[in-house]
C-alpha cells in the first residue's frame, strides 16, 4: 500500500478500554504484540472506550476522569515504552460513549458524561497525543434524535453545541474554588475573548469562584446554561439563567445548580497572550500545552 501511495496513514486497531466487560484477556499482551511485531507499519493507534453506567448519575458522569484517562495513559505508556522501534504514533479515540446508550433514551446521564469527556480531551489531548476523537454514535444513539418528519438535538447534542465555542481557541490553565465541578477555559485566537465552561455533575448545587489573571475583564458577555428537568438519567435539559457575580481583583463567582451546564464569555480589556492563563486546571492533574489551538 505504501509503495502505491507513500502518503497514506495506517491506523492499528486493538483492545483497550473494555474494563473487563468481555472475557477477552490479554489486552496488554495484544497491544504490545501488535506494536512489537508490526508497529513500524502504523502511524497511529485506535482506542475505543465504552463506560458501563454506574449506580448514580454523578459517578457515571465523572468516570471518564479515571477510566478513559487511565486507558489513554496506559496506551501512551505502552507506545512510549516501544518508541525506540516504532514510527512516531498518535492515538485516535475513535469510539467513545456510555455502554448500551443506543438502547435507551439519552438524557442528562449521557450529557454529563459527554461533557466531562470533552473537557478531558480538551485538557489532555496534547499530552496524550490524541489526534482525533469520535463520539459513537451521534445519529439515533445519543446526540441527534430523528423523528418521522423532524430531527432535534438530544441533551448530548446540546452539550456538543455548547462546547464548540472552544474550537479554534487556546486552552488555558485554571485555578479557584470549584468543589466537585469541572471547569475548562479557552482564549480566542485573537486573545480578546475568554470562554469558560462549567459542569456540575452532582445532585446538589455548587459555588464556583475563580480568578482571571493576565488581563482585566471589560464585560461579561453571552452566557448559556442548561439544567436537568429531573434527576432521572433519561431527563431532558431546559435552558436556564445564570448570574455571574464579580468582586474585586478580577474574581468572579457563579452558583451552579445540580446537574447543570454553563458557558460564559468574557470580553477582555486587553488581548490575553498565550503566556498568560488561569493558573491551574481543577480536575485534571496535568496541564495542556498552549501551543496548539483546539480543533472541532
Amino acid at each position: 500500500m505504501r509503495r502505491v501511495d507513500p502518503t497514506i496513514r495506517l491506523i492499528a486497531s486493538g483492545m483497550h478500554g473494555v474494563h473487563g466487560k468481555w472475557p477477552m484477556s490479554g489486552t496488554e499482551t495484544w497491544t504490545e504484540r501488535l506494536l512489537s511485531l508490526a508497529g513500524n507499519n502504523f502511524d497511529a493507534y485506535s482506542y475505543h472506550e465504552y463506560i458501563e453506567p454506574l449506580d448514580t448519575i454523578s459517578r457515571t458522569a465523572v468516570a471518564p476522569l479515571t477510566l478513559s484517562r487511565g486507558g489513554l495513559e496506559d496506551l501512551r505508556a505502552t507506545i512510549n515504552r516501544l518508541s525506540t522501534s516504532l514510527r512516531p504514533q498518535t492515538t485516535f479515540f475513535d469510539e467513545w460513549n456510555l455502554w448500551d446508550a443506543w438502547n435507551r433514551t439519552p438524557g442528562i446521564q449521557e450529557a454529563l458524561s459527554a461533557a466531562v469527556t470533552l473537557h478531558l480531551l480538551c485538557r489532555e489531548a496534547n499530552r496524550l497525543a490524541v489526534e482525533g476523537a469520535c463520539y459513537f454514535q451521534p445519529v439515533k444513539e445519543g446526540a441527534i434524535r430523528v423523528l418521522p418528519t423532524t430531527a432535534e438535538l438530544t441533551p448530548v447534542g446540546r452539550v456538543f453545541s455548547l462546547l464548540t465555542a472552544h474550537a479554534g481557541a487556546f486552552p488555558v490553565k485554571a485555578s479557584g474554588e470549584v468543589g466537585p465541578c469541572d471547569i475548562f477555559g479557552s482564549v480566542s485566537a485573537d486573545g480578546q475573548f475568554l470562554t469558560v465552561a462549567a459542569i456540575n455533575p452532582e445532585e446538589q448545587s455548587c459555588r464556583v469562584s475563580f480568578l482571571i489573571a493576565g488581563s482585566s475583564v471589560e464585560n461579561v458577555g453571552a452566557a448559556t446554561a442548561y439544567a436537568a428537568k429531573s434527576s432521572v438519567g433519561s431527563s431532558d435539559l431546559v435552558e436556564s439563567g445564570i448570574e455571574v457575580v464579580r468582586s474585586e481583583k478580577q474574581r468572579h463567582s457563579v452558583v451552579l445548580p445540580a446537574l447543570f451546564f454553563a458557558q460564559i464569555e468574557f470580553r477582555l480589556a486587553k488581548s490575553l497572550s498565550q503566556s498568560h492563563a488561569f493558573t491551574r486546571i481543577p480536575i485534571a492533574r496535568t496541564q495542556n500545552s498552549l501551543a496548539t489551538p483546539l480543533r472541532a
